[in-house]
Protein backbone atom coordinates (compact mmCIF):
# COMPACT_ATOMS: atom_id res chain seq x y z
CA UNK A 1 0.00 0.00 0.00
CA UNK A 2 1.21 3.43 -0.60
CA UNK A 3 0.79 4.18 2.78
CA UNK A 4 3.26 2.06 3.98
CA UNK A 5 5.97 3.81 2.16
CA UNK A 6 5.30 7.11 4.10
CA UNK A 7 5.27 5.32 7.03
CA UNK A 8 8.76 5.53 8.46
CA UNK A 9 8.69 9.40 7.54
CA UNK A 10 5.57 9.82 9.62
CA UNK A 11 6.45 8.19 12.63
CA UNK A 12 9.68 9.95 12.46
CA UNK A 13 7.86 13.26 12.53
CA UNK A 14 5.93 12.15 15.72
CA UNK A 15 8.85 11.46 16.89
CA UNK A 16 10.28 14.50 16.67
CA UNK A 17 7.07 15.88 17.76
CA UNK A 18 7.33 14.39 20.73
CA UNK A 19 10.99 15.56 21.44
CA UNK A 20 9.60 19.09 20.65
CA UNK A 21 7.35 18.58 23.09
CA UNK A 22 9.61 17.39 26.14
CA UNK A 23 7.53 13.85 25.60
CA UNK A 24 10.93 12.63 25.16
CA UNK A 25 13.63 14.40 26.91
CA UNK A 26 17.49 14.73 25.94
CA UNK A 27 19.23 11.06 26.74
CA UNK A 28 15.93 9.60 26.74
CA UNK A 29 16.06 5.61 25.13
CA UNK A 30 12.72 5.44 22.53
CA UNK A 31 11.01 2.65 23.24
CA UNK A 32 10.01 0.56 19.64
CA UNK A 33 7.54 -0.85 20.79
CA UNK A 34 5.21 2.01 22.06
CA UNK A 35 5.46 3.37 18.82
CA UNK A 36 4.73 0.60 16.80
CA UNK A 37 1.44 0.19 19.08
CA UNK A 38 0.53 3.82 18.47
CA UNK A 39 0.98 3.61 14.77
CA UNK A 40 -0.42 -0.53 14.41
CA UNK A 41 2.46 -1.88 13.08
CA UNK A 42 5.55 -3.94 13.29
CA UNK A 43 8.90 -2.42 14.70
CA UNK A 44 10.34 -2.42 11.15
CA UNK A 45 8.78 1.19 10.07
CA UNK A 46 10.10 2.64 13.71
CA UNK A 47 13.57 1.17 13.15
CA UNK A 48 13.18 3.33 9.87
CA UNK A 49 12.49 6.07 11.26
CA UNK A 50 14.89 6.02 14.52
CA UNK A 51 17.52 5.77 10.98
CA UNK A 52 16.27 8.87 9.38
CA UNK A 53 16.57 10.56 12.52
CA UNK A 54 19.91 9.20 13.26
CA UNK A 55 21.44 10.37 10.06
CA UNK A 56 19.67 13.90 11.02
CA UNK A 57 21.45 13.96 14.07
CA UNK A 58 18.42 13.59 16.50
CA UNK A 59 19.30 10.00 17.27
CA UNK A 60 21.78 8.29 18.60
CA UNK A 61 22.29 4.55 18.44
CA UNK A 62 24.09 2.50 21.26
CA UNK A 63 24.75 -1.02 20.12
CA UNK A 64 23.22 -3.76 22.53
CA UNK A 65 21.39 -0.69 24.48
CA UNK A 66 18.79 0.75 21.28
CA UNK A 67 18.16 4.28 20.15
CA UNK A 68 17.95 7.21 22.44
CA UNK A 69 17.66 11.01 21.71
CA UNK A 70 20.66 12.55 21.19
CA UNK A 71 22.32 14.76 23.79
CA UNK A 72 23.61 18.59 22.55
CA UNK A 73 26.11 20.48 24.90
CA UNK A 74 25.94 23.97 24.67
CA UNK A 75 28.58 25.00 22.24
CA UNK A 76 27.17 21.84 20.23
CA UNK A 77 24.11 23.78 19.80
CA UNK A 78 25.81 27.17 19.21
CA UNK A 79 27.72 26.23 16.57
CA UNK A 80 24.50 24.95 15.22
CA UNK A 81 23.63 28.39 15.71
CA UNK A 82 26.45 29.33 13.89
CA UNK A 83 26.46 27.11 10.60
CA UNK A 84 22.70 28.16 9.87
CA UNK A 85 23.97 31.61 9.99
CA UNK A 86 26.98 30.80 7.41
CA UNK A 87 24.71 29.23 5.31
CA UNK A 88 21.65 32.23 4.68
CA UNK A 89 24.90 34.18 4.35
CA UNK A 90 25.96 33.28 2.05
CA UNK A 91 22.93 32.13 0.33
CA UNK A 92 21.49 36.32 0.61
CA UNK A 93 24.90 37.07 -1.72
CA UNK A 94 23.47 35.04 -4.25
CA UNK A 95 20.11 36.03 -4.62
CA UNK A 96 18.99 36.95 -7.86
CA UNK A 97 16.14 39.24 -8.40
CA UNK A 98 13.30 40.00 -9.22
CA UNK A 99 12.79 36.77 -6.31
CA UNK A 100 10.15 34.49 -7.82
CA UNK A 101 6.48 35.65 -7.20
CA UNK A 102 5.77 31.82 -6.09
CA UNK A 103 8.78 31.97 -3.72
CA UNK A 104 7.85 35.54 -2.23
CA UNK A 105 4.24 34.61 -1.41
CA UNK A 106 5.27 31.56 0.10
CA UNK A 107 7.31 33.57 2.57
CA UNK A 108 5.28 36.17 3.48
CA UNK A 109 2.45 33.47 4.11
CA UNK A 110 5.25 31.89 6.65
CA UNK A 111 5.41 35.09 8.46
CA UNK A 112 1.61 35.71 8.65
CA UNK A 113 0.94 32.34 10.04
CA UNK A 114 4.06 33.16 12.56
CA UNK A 115 1.95 36.31 14.29
CA UNK A 116 -0.64 33.69 15.51
CA UNK A 117 1.19 30.80 16.39
CA UNK A 118 1.14 28.73 19.15
CA UNK A 119 4.47 27.50 20.40
CA UNK A 120 4.95 24.39 18.53
CA UNK A 121 3.69 25.46 15.20
CA UNK A 122 5.96 28.47 15.58
CA UNK A 123 9.40 26.42 15.85
CA UNK A 124 8.21 24.52 12.69
CA UNK A 125 7.18 28.19 10.65
CA UNK A 126 10.93 29.44 12.04
CA UNK A 127 12.36 26.45 10.48
CA UNK A 128 10.71 26.82 7.15
CA UNK A 129 11.19 30.23 6.91
CA UNK A 130 14.58 30.06 7.23
CA UNK A 131 14.91 27.38 4.75
CA UNK A 132 12.49 29.12 2.17
CA UNK A 133 15.31 32.08 2.79
CA UNK A 134 18.24 29.86 1.61
CA UNK A 135 16.23 28.55 -1.00
CA UNK A 136 15.95 31.73 -2.76
CA UNK A 137 19.42 30.89 -3.81
CA UNK A 138 18.84 27.96 -5.64
CA UNK A 139 21.57 25.98 -4.42
CA UNK A 140 21.36 22.58 -3.74
CA UNK A 141 24.24 22.08 -1.28
CA UNK A 142 23.11 24.71 1.02
CA UNK A 143 19.60 23.50 1.07
CA UNK A 144 21.19 19.69 2.07
CA UNK A 145 22.91 20.95 4.35
CA UNK A 146 20.43 23.33 5.80
CA UNK A 147 17.69 20.23 5.87
CA UNK A 148 20.19 17.78 8.12
CA UNK A 149 20.80 20.90 10.30
CA UNK A 150 16.82 21.44 10.52
CA UNK A 151 15.66 18.98 12.68
CA UNK A 152 18.11 19.41 15.70
CA UNK A 153 17.15 23.43 15.57
CA UNK A 154 13.46 22.68 15.60
CA UNK A 155 14.27 21.29 18.81
CA UNK A 156 15.67 23.68 20.22
CA UNK A 157 12.92 26.42 19.90
CA UNK A 158 11.08 25.25 22.78
CA UNK A 159 14.27 26.02 25.25
CA UNK A 160 14.64 29.27 23.19
CA UNK A 161 11.44 30.54 22.84
CA UNK A 162 9.88 29.82 26.37
CA UNK A 163 8.37 33.03 27.13
CA UNK A 164 5.94 35.36 24.98
CA UNK A 165 8.24 38.01 25.20
CA UNK A 166 11.09 35.94 23.52
CA UNK A 167 8.65 34.74 20.66
CA UNK A 168 7.54 38.59 19.92
CA UNK A 169 11.43 39.63 19.61
CA UNK A 170 11.91 36.30 17.26
CA UNK A 171 8.21 37.23 15.03
CA UNK A 172 9.92 40.75 14.82
CA UNK A 173 13.20 39.74 13.80
CA UNK A 174 11.97 37.78 11.17
CA UNK A 175 9.81 40.49 9.45
CA UNK A 176 12.92 42.69 9.91
CA UNK A 177 14.88 40.38 7.43
CA UNK A 178 12.22 39.63 5.08
CA UNK A 179 11.47 43.29 4.56
CA UNK A 180 15.30 44.05 3.79
CA UNK A 181 15.43 40.63 1.71
CA UNK A 182 12.29 41.64 -0.47
CA UNK A 183 13.33 45.13 -1.04
CA UNK A 184 17.14 44.15 -2.23
CA UNK A 185 19.02 45.90 0.38
CA UNK A 186 21.45 42.87 1.07
CA UNK A 187 23.82 44.53 3.22
CA UNK A 188 20.76 45.32 5.40
CA UNK A 189 19.84 41.87 5.32
CA UNK A 190 23.13 40.32 6.02
CA UNK A 191 23.17 42.55 9.47
CA UNK A 192 19.93 42.07 10.70
CA UNK A 193 20.73 38.13 9.95
CA UNK A 194 23.67 38.34 12.21
CA UNK A 195 22.01 40.08 14.60
CA UNK A 196 19.59 37.56 14.77
CA UNK A 197 21.48 34.67 15.22
CA UNK A 198 23.28 36.34 18.54
CA UNK A 199 19.79 37.24 20.00
CA UNK A 200 19.07 33.23 19.45
CA UNK A 201 22.29 32.38 21.26
CA UNK A 202 21.95 34.72 23.70
CA UNK A 203 18.26 33.69 24.40
CA UNK A 204 19.32 30.06 24.81
CA UNK A 205 22.21 30.83 27.14
CA UNK A 206 19.75 32.15 29.36
CA UNK A 207 17.00 29.76 28.84
CA UNK A 208 20.04 26.93 29.80
CA UNK A 209 20.77 29.42 33.17
CA UNK A 210 17.31 29.81 33.89
CA UNK A 211 16.57 26.17 33.68
CA UNK A 212 20.01 25.37 36.22
CA UNK A 213 18.33 27.31 38.86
Amino acid sequence: MEVDKHLPKIIASQIVTDIINNVLESGEKVIEERYANSFGTSRGPVREALFILENEGMIERIPKRGSFVKKYNKQDLCDLFEVRGSLENMSLSRLKYPLQEDQVNEIDQIISDMATANMEVYAQLNNDFHYKVLSLSGNEVYKNIFSRLGTPLITLQKLVLETPESVKQSYEEHKMLWKAIKVGKINLAKAVLEDHIESGKRRFYEAVEKNKK
